[in-house]
């Protein structure tokens, strides 16, 4: 994963996180209503984004440390380049 992947990741996981605290553990303080209709407690989507935000978070988890310490391609071909600079 090079940065800004790692950064969008990262963004989504913090973001997802804490929709999914604040739609299990204060379903009546979600502050988004419009931007996020389906949000709000009264909305026929809520029950299921009480299920949705939890599994994208935990499915961005595993993401996040499954390509931890993978490098991209820039990054294969720059190490590879400075290995055969040295010899």
């Amino acid at each position: 994963m090079d940065g800004k992947q790692r950064v969008l990741v990262e963004a989504l996981l913090v973001f997802s996180f804490i929709i999914s605290i604040m739609l299990i553990f204060f379903p009546s303080e979600v502050p988004v209503r419009r931007a996020f209709s389906f949000l709000y407690i009264h909305s026929p989507f809520f029950p299921y984004a009480r299920v949705i935000f939890p599994i994208f978070t935990i499915l961005l988890y595993i993401l996040r440390k499954q390509n931890k310490d993978e490098l991209s391609i820039e990054q294969k071909m720059a190490l590879w380049s400075d290995k055969k600079r040295d010899q």
